[in-house]
């Protein structure tokens, strides 16, 4: 690799798997953006790596990029079925990697921007909600109190009428 193709990514952000112990043996954390197989490695093909990596934590939606000579539709679809984000054939061109790993790693992050957007979101909703739900306990309060106030109202309204209405028959 050529010092331009190495400064074409940040390649400290990729972890690279040769082998199956670059799956079970680092651990999966934070500095780490995005992961770069070969289908074809010793002890763990890149299929089962990638099955690997989907099952720890941390790398449900790590980015993982495969690479491999094969590049028949069998191959292709064993990659996305075994939890892929993108394919790539070789021999490897090493600016359309570079391209492809930034577009992962873009895609990633709006994809974690969505999901805080959601988690803001769900927090408002939940907040406004709160605030929903106390809004309509006052005002099912007032309600009550409300009628109760109509129906004093209207029992002091109906005696005054009764005595009325009986004079008024006493005169007929």
């Amino acid at each position: 690799m050529t010092e331009e193709q190495k400064n074409s990514v940040d390649w400290k952000l990729i972890l690279a798997i040769a082998d199956k112990a670059g799956v079970v043996g680092k651990p999966v954390t934070d500095y780490v953006q995005a992961v770069l197989t070969d289908v074809e490695m010793p002890e763990m093909d890149g299929y089962e790596a990638c099955r690997a990596l989907r099952q720890r934590p941390g790398a449900e939606q790590m980015p993982i990029l495969m690479l491999t000579v094969h590049d028949d539709v069998e191959s292709i679809q064993r990659a996305y079925e075994a939890g892929a984000t993108d394919f790539m054939a070789k021999p490897v061109s090493w600016p359309l990697l570079g391209h492809r790993l930034r577009y992962m790693l873009r895609a990633t992050e709006a994809f974690h921007e969505l999901a805080r957007s959601e988690a803001e979101l769900l927090r408002h909703v939940a907040e406004r909600t709160v605030k929903l739900q106390e809004t309509n306990a006052r005002l099912e309060s007032a309600n009550t109190d409300l009628e109760a106030f109509i129906l004093s109202v209207t029992h002091e309204l109906r005696a005054p009428l009764r005595a009325v209405r009986e004079i008024g028959r006493a005169h007929v």
